[in-house]
């Protein structure tokens, strides 16, 4: 009894090792699909600030709690979790305009990027603020835009509706389905 235990016992482990021999195929290409995934940074940085400059002077701020940058092959992209400012200046270094969310993303190729939660921009050249949840800003196009509710505040009024589109500056806008329209009167 003995012998055919030992005997028994020999070929099931031969049979359960060619079975996980066989059938543990790695395939090259499935291993860099799974360990390309964009689910993990190859940079993530804490307490962000970046500086940009034309010919010299300050154009650009930005200023975040968290940066985390993904290099996939079909569009790197770069999220900013926690929030972020950015800062644009004219060139006599005066604040123009000031963009902030609680999340960012940008996406490389595509020259896209989206601000989402608490979306704000002021235009202080031209006195106005846009308030958001929801906001893309196309830099092939040089234009923003979002489907979602929007309110705009002018010296002079302000303006609700769901959806909208501008060029990059706030020069040119357009709420698409106007909701409500409020004259401010300073007295």
């Amino acid at each position: 009894m003995s012998a055919n235990f030992n005997k028994s016992y020999g070929i099931m482990v031969a049979v359960l090792a060619a079975t996980i021999f066989f059938s543990c195929k790695n395939d090259i290409n499935t291993i860099i699909k799974i360990t390309a995934q964009d689910s993990i940074p190859t940079i993530s940085v804490d307490s962000i600030h970046v500086i940009e400059t034309k010919h010299g002077e300050l154009s650009m701020e930005l200023f975040g709690r968290q940066m985390l940058s993904y290099q996939s092959e079909s569009d790197p992209y770069t999220e900013l979790p926690k929030g972020f400012v950015v800062v644009i200046y004219d060139s006599l270094n005066n604040e123009e305009t000031r963009i902030k969310a609680n999340y960012g993303i940008s996406w490389g190729n595509q020259k896209l990027m989206q601000a989402k939660g608490n979306v704000q921009i002021n235009n202080y050249k031209k006195n106005i603020q846009l308030n958001t949840e929801n906001l893309f800003w196309d830099q092939n196009k040089g234009n923003i835009y979002t489907d979602e509710f929007v309110k705009i505040t002018e010296p002079d009024k302000i303006i609700m509706g769901r959806g909208m589109s501008a060029d990059d500056h706030l020069n040119k806008w357009i709420i698409h389905n106007v909701t409500g329209s409020f004259y401010i009167d300073d007295k």
